[in-house]
């Protein structure tokens, strides 16, 4: 069963802030959004109040987008104090057709109580972690706006999924981020056993 922004299971503050989300990327993208997806430990039904962000794909039918006015507006977003920020990464629909490993990207955002960062994705290699992403969304994505996820985010091929897991973990590994290279390898661990 796929989840939507509508269903009654989902607790009101995630309602909440899924709404302003979505007008806040309404004002910055107006017609050219397609859609917005909660993926990673929200999605998975892992949340932890207090440490947890809040990990969001968007769909852009094409990115007119102005970097100014995408700090301007989202760093307006009212955080609760359950999520420790927000992780959004804006993707096109040509960026979705990828089947490289390393995926094109429009532009990637993390907003915390502590700043704001933006990168674009104009002259950018791309990103390994976007085939973990939109396989998660496909699987276990939640629709705050457009068609439900596994009809967007397509199939992932398995040996570029076993690359992406592992270059997750080597990343880990190499900034001695313990907790991290525990939960990548568990990951990887259940990505072998399950698919």
């Amino acid at each position: 069963m796929k989840i939507n922004l509508n269903d009654s299971a989902l607790p009101v503050w995630l309602r909440a802030v899924s709404t302003n989300l979505e007008a806040n990327l309404s004002l910055i993208h107006q017609t050219d959004l397609r859609g917005i997806y909660i993926h990673g430990s929200t999605a998975f039904g892992h949340f932890v109040e207090g440490s947890s962000d809040l990990d969001i794909l968007a769909v852009v039918e094409s990115d007119r987008s102005d970097p100014l006015t995408v700090e301007v507006v989202l760093k307006s977003l009212n955080l609760p104090k359950r999520i420790s920020g927000i992780e959004l990464t804006t993707v096109s629909l040509r960026d979705l057709s990828s089947d490289f490993l390393l995926k094109p990207f429009r532009y990637h955002v993390n907003v915390t109580a502590n700043g704001f960062r933006f990168v674009s994705g104009d002259k950018h290699p791309g990103d390994a972690d976007l085939v973990l992403h939109y396989e998660v969304a496909r699987t276990v994505g939640i629709s705050i706006l457009g068609p439900a996820a596994d009809q967007v985010f397509l199939p992932q091929a398995r040996k570029t999924v076993m690359e992406a897991l592992t270059s997750e973990l080597e990343w880990a590994l190499r900034d001695e981020d313990w907790p991290y290279a525990v939960l990548n390898a568990s990951r990887a661990q259940v990505y072998i056993d399950k698919g």
